[in-house]
């Protein structure tokens, strides 16, 4: 339950709580879709063999080919595709404590 009963509404959001831990997520060959949800995060691919890693953001994609170089901001409903998956990779999740 979120409520605003201060002194002075904001009308925002504030986190207050510890940092959420760093997860990592295992794809699967041929072509994985991963979503980020509840918070913004970094995600990088790490190792595996891969054709092609992609930001998707509503009707925009961004092509980073086979392996971004850093990493990559995901908003809530960002999601990477990453295609032709020889060999499975990660994807480190890195949430982002945002006020």
């Amino acid at each position: 339950m979120v409520t605003d009963n201060a002194t002075n509404p904001t009308n925002t959001v504030t986190w207050s709580g510890d940092q959420l831990p760093v997860s990592t997520v295992a794809a699967t060959t041929g072509t994985y879709i991963y979503t980020q949800r509840l918070y913004p995060a970094t995600a990088r691919v790490v190792g595996g063999s891969v054709s092609n890693i992609s930001f998707i953001r509503e009707s925009n994609t961004i092509s980073y080919g086979i392996s971004p170089s850093e990493n990559i901001l995901l908003g809530v409903g960002d999601q990477l595709q990453i295609t032709g998956i020889t060999a499975a990779p990660t994807i480190q999740i890195i949430p982002l404590k945002t006020n």
